[in-house]
């Protein structure tokens, strides 16, 4: 299930896709997880890697990571660490890929704001947003 999302993602955020323009980058980029984890995948550094090219030069931006869990994942108590653990994994990547660590700033969402409310799709995700 994990793959197809991917593809999906692909397809929905046109920043994905070869040479991004910079100001074009405005759209969140998302990456998801395994189920009660929070390790970031190698489809998720490919995404990542691309998010990197497309704001490595421009320093003025903010970014802000958001850490999502599933409901099925569990109670509270456990999803929002769940979701602050996997934002702080991507935040960890940006850093060593040469993102300044003042422009980057994380935070843990848990279940609040799932990426749908379909049955069929999983929730475990990172959002990453520019903010202009």
């Amino acid at each position: 299930m994990l793959t197809a999302l991917l593809l999906a993602i692909t397809v929905e955020h046109r920043v994905l896709l070869p040479a991004p323009l910079a100001p074009a980058v405005n759209d969140p980029f998302v990456v998801f997880f395994r189920t009660g984890d929070a390790t970031v995948t190698t489809e998720s550094r490919q995404i990542l890697d691309n998010f990197v090219r497309a704001v490595r030069n421009d320093r003025t931006l903010g970014i802000t990571i958001l850490g999502h869990a599933d409901r099925a994942e569990g109670p509270l108590h456990v999803t929002l660490p769940l979701s602050e653990r996997r934002a702080a994994a991507v935040r960890r990547y940006l850093l060593s890929a040469g993102i300044p660590v003042r422009i980057v700033h994380a935070r843990a969402m848990g279940t609040a704001f799932p990426i749908t409310r379909s049955p069929n799709v999983v929730n475990q995700y990172v959002s990453i947003a520019i903010d202009l």
